[in-house]
């Protein structure tokens, strides 16, 4: 990171720029968990989440719009990690918990995407930028869905 974080506003438009990486990783990520996948219905779960990254991305950039904020190339070292740990449970799980491994790994994911997400929509609230929080929420609300939907399917491929 070149420049020092002063004030909020500096803060904001640097942990927005690593959401914004975040969601490029979980992307990435979610292309690799579907391939992996095992059976149809949680190879259309990671897909559809996938179009729901896609819409993320948008509503973040959006926000870099709206607050006039360059949009930097950073990189998120939590989802890297997240990333290269589902990598490792894919790899190393037998074909009959591939989708159960699968499914951990983008849990983590959600959880990180979640509480991120939290943070920025607290500081946008205290900047008052209601028009940036009603985007953050957006994200926030499919983020906390599609973890409810992976921990529904974990329950069930454990029942």
């Amino acid at each position: 990171m070149a420049a020092k974080l002063v004030d909020t506003t500096s803060l904001f438009a640097f942990r927005l720029n690593v959401a914004l990486a975040m969601e490029h990783d979980s992307l990435s990520m979610l292309d690799e968990l579907e391939a992996a996948a095992e059976s149809d219905e949680v190879r259309h779960m990671f897909a559809h989440h996938a179009d729901e990254t896609r819409e993320q991305i948008e509503n973040v950039q959006k926000v870099f719009t709206i607050l006039d904020i360059e949009a930097l190339t950073v990189t998120c070292p939590v989802t890297v990690g997240l990333a290269e740990d589902a990598r490792t449970l894919i790899e190393a799980s037998d074909a009959r918990i591939r989708d159960l491994a699968a499914l951990n790994a983008a849990a983590g994911t959600e959880n990180y995407e979640v509480g991120a997400y939290r943070t920025l929509i607290a500081v946008a609230e205290g900047m008052e930028e209601n028009s940036v929080r009603h985007l953050l929420n957006a994200n926030l609300d499919q983020e906390r869905h599609t973890s409810d939907e992976f921990d529904r399917k974990i329950r069930s491929l454990l029942a």
